[in-house]
């Protein structure tokens, strides 16, 4: 089944929205749909693609520079979109403290500083949205993503914290946990096609997910439709956490034993 229209039923006309790794994977299929939406989309990544602004979310000064170019040119900001992040897989005894630092420096330190940066740029306008982006990883512990793992779960205890401060300025903080997403980020892992097929038996809706599958998770979170919505994480895996269908053994009527 192919997903919905990015923006099918969401109008956020006028609004102004700041997404970071948006010129890759899901954070480039959420600034196109906030667009088309009808936000005023300002997108950021740390290699320049298009109209994005070059900025690394790891760095206070490129964060701060980031937060005077919205203020200059929009004043506030209405929505905020943390898609900003990378991964090192390896074996939890070879991880250094490189690579360590390198991953939780994009996922949990930028998305910190990028919700400082704009808490500002939303009391401006009155409130708004901050969506953060977590991972299967910061529900199961799967191998070779220590670092990556750490970072997420963090990611998700922020939002909440965040979501609890911020909630009496009319700052609503969630974060999405996408399940396996076929993304440039990932795309080795599926070129691996018995893990592929691991991932997808696992799956109970049977595929690899699409950005454009997570986009709606999004501007449901962005829009009034959640208003009272905050404090969540919303899984967007296709069943994936909610057990593993490969333990259900095959089914063809009713329980012998279905009325006791």
């Amino acid at each position: 089944m192919s997903a919905l229209p990015p923006a099918a039923g969401i109008d956020l006309s006028g609004r102004v929205a700041v997404v970071t790794g948006a010129t890759r994977g899901i954070g480039r299929a959420v600034a196109a749909a906030l667009k088309a939406a009808g936000c005023v989309t300002v997108g950021v990544a740390r290699r320049v693609d298009g109209d994005a602004l070059a900025a690394d979310v790891s760095r206070e000064e490129d964060v701060r520079g980031l937060a005077d170019h919205v203020a200059r040119c929009h004043g506030r900001v209405d929505i905020v979109v943390n898609c900003a992040g990378i991964n090192v897989r390896e074996p939890f005894r070879a991880v250094t403290a490189e690579h360590f630092d390198a991953v939780l420096g994009t996922n949990l330190r930028g998305t910190l500083l990028v919700m400082q940066a704009m808490v500002p740029l939303l009391e401006a306008a009155g409130g708004g949205s901050i969506i953060n982006m977590t991972s299967l990883m910061a529900h199961v512990g799967n191998p070779f993503q220590s670092a990556y793992a750490a970072s997420k779960g963090a990611v998700a205890m922020l939002t909440r914290v965040a979501a609890v401060e911020l909630g009496p300025l009319g700052i609503r903080v969630n974060a999405v946990t996408p399940g396996y997403i076929d993304t440039p980020l990932t795309r080795a892992l599926w070129a691996h096609e018995p893990f592929r097929r691991h991932a997808v038996a696992h799956t109970p809706l049977g595929r690899l997910g699409t950005p454009e599958d997570v986009v709606g998770a999004v501007l449901f979170l962005a829009s009034s439709l959640s208003a009272f919505v905050t404090g969540q994480i919303l899984v967007v895996d296709g069943g994936y956490l909610a057990g593993d269908p490969q333990l259900v053994p095959p089914w063809s009527g009713p329980s012998p034993q279905a009325d006791a």
